[in-house]
């Protein structure tokens, strides 16, 4: 088969060095859309992973060059086809002649969502690339290609998908055809390993806040005393719960001392506690299936939501597992957790989040309204901006010295460097068993000593560290506001809340 290499460049003027091949291009548009099995979604992507055949197997090659690999591509709305075409036709020129107007206006519209689809994964690349490498070490970040595909494609794969999602998801979102491009990446929750590992079972963890604000002086005086004492993951899963199930008063769960806390699992330096941390984890996913007394129910007779909240998702055989159908042994959660504690990535995680976030969401709040117009907050990102902050992100120096050189940054420079820590707390952690077998040399194979006993190991990758646009920063100090105003009210109606600086350890 022919390999065409397309590229893709980015008009902009100040980004125009980014160039993007795509090889595998031509090797997905081939590939029976029948062939590709969906695996999740959230509220943007959706991931599909190739799978020809009925049966995923170990033992049997991929000879398309996709094995072990995934698609990741964009979502939209579902709407309806004719209203669509209304609203796109609205606004354009009518040309003289009027039986031209709507494949006029149908083109030209297409061409601009082309390119701005184009450049908003140019962007995407670029900050993977000149930015995410410049902080984390390649086998820490899952790796990807981006691909250009047809519009007639995506729409068969759609189709072949269709029955697998959820009802609520294929009904709400679809497949964005007007976005013709995906990246290719490897198949993290599938069989195989590219090392030839065989996956046990993964699990995707979201980290949330690893830390508690660092300065006490930049938070808001009225939140200083929930802020200093309780994660701002806590804070928020509190409200969320009590804002969906409509009630006023504190679930005791999310001050209990048995609650899941991210400081414990991803801000502890201690063993114990990460073990801990992990079993309590995993008692909220199982809680979803099984009612338990220390944890929310969730039978019919009360409707309240599961402590779930998308922090803990299990994938076995490639599928995601829902709570209830496996048990995990306790091996399984020592490995898991000893496997997060000696993660060198998993540090420089939690390192980055407290060095690009020092004063908190309240200083950048407390900047914004002292100079209303210095952050350009509608202006995008460019690369360059980041690229010129790298030097302090990346430098070797004490707090008190990265301090100083922080403040001496524009308000802008301060935002933008908010926005990374953002990006980095809304990543996910995707953590993987790997069993593997110990190859010995041709004398070990031909002797009668025993075959290999596989091991196994943990992989470690963060994924999804798509940059946020500083556009929603007012929507980010706004949304926050109402949340401690909200949680303060709910502090009162409990008698002995338990702050997360004070959670017992193990």
């Amino acid at each position: 088969m022919m390999n065409v290499t397309r590229n893709l460049s980015t008009h902009s003027d100040k980004q125009n060095a980014t160039s993007i091949q795509l090889p595998l291009a031509d090797v997905v548009r081939s590939s029976d859309p029948s062939d590709w099995r969906y695996i999740a979604e959230g509220a943007a992507n959706l991931v599909v992973v190739h799978q020809p055949g009925l049966q995923r197997s170990h033992t049997s090659g991929d000879a398309t060059g996709l094995e072990c690999k995934a698609l990741r591509l964009r979502k939209r709305a579902v709407v309806d086809d004719r209203n669509e075409h209304h609203k796109e036709s609205q606004g354009s020129i009518a040309p003289e002649d009027p039986t031209l107007a709507e494949p006029v206006a149908m083109t030209r519209d297409a061409d601009a969502k082309l390119k701005a689809a184009q450049n908003e994964n140019l962007a995407f690349v670029g900050f993977q690339e000149r930015v995410v490498a410049q902080l984390f070490k390649s086998q820490d970040v899952l790796q990807f290609t981006l691909v250009q595909l047809d519009a007639s494609w995506l729409q068969a794969l759609n189709s072949a998908i269709h029955s697998s999602r959820p009802g609520a998801q294929h009904t709400r979102s679809e497949i964005d055809k007007t976005c013709p491009f995906g990246f290719v990446m490897e198949d993290l929750a599938g069989g195989l390993t590219e090392s030839g590992g065989i996956v046990e079972m993964a699990f995707e963890i979201k980290p949330k806040w690893t830390f508690l604000p660092q300065s006490i002086e930049s938070l808001k005086p009225d939140h200083r005393d929930i802020k200093s004492k309780y994660c701002r993951t806590c804070i928020y899963r509190t409200v969320r719960a009590t804002a969906t199930s409509m009630e006023e008063e504190l679930n005791p769960y999310y001050t209990s001392k048995t609650r899941f806390c991210p400081l414990m699992l991803f801000g502890s330096s201690d063993l114990k506690t990460v073990r801990n941390s992990v079993g309590r984890l995993y008692c909220e996913w199982i809680s979803a299936a099984t009612p338990d007394s220390l944890v929310q129910p969730t039978s019919s007779d009360d409707p309240r939501p599961s402590q779930l909240h998308n922090n803990f998702r299990v994938f076995r055989n490639g599928l995601v597992v829902k709570p209830g159908e496996i048990q995990l042994e306790e091996n399984t959660l020592d490995l898991l957790a000893t496997g997060i504690h000696q993660s060198t990535g998993l540090k420089r995680l939690d390192e980055l989040q407290r060095r690009l976030d020092p004063i908190d969401l309240d200083g950048i709040a407390g900047l914004l309204a002292s100079e209303p117009h210095g952050a350009d907050l509608d202006r995008p990102i460019e690369l360059t901006e980041f690229e010129a902050l790298l030097p302090l992100i990346t430098s070797q120096t004490s707090a008190t010295e990265y301090n100083a050189s922080f403040e001496k940054l524009t308000t802008r420079q301060k935002a933008v460097l908010y926005m990374v820590s953002m990006t980095l707390k809304d990543c996910s952690v995707f953590i993987r068993i790997v069993k593997t077998l110990e190859q010995g040399g041709q004398e070990e194979e031909l002797s009668s000593s025993p075959p290999a006993q596989p091991s196994r190991k943990v992989e470690i990758k963060m994924i999804d560290l798509d940059l946020k646009p500083l556009s929603r920063l007012k929507k980010y100090v706004t949304r926050d506001a109402e949340v401690l105003s909200h949680f303060k009210q709910l502090l009162q109606s409990t008698a002995c809340p338990i702050p997360c600086v004070e959670l017992p350890q193990p």
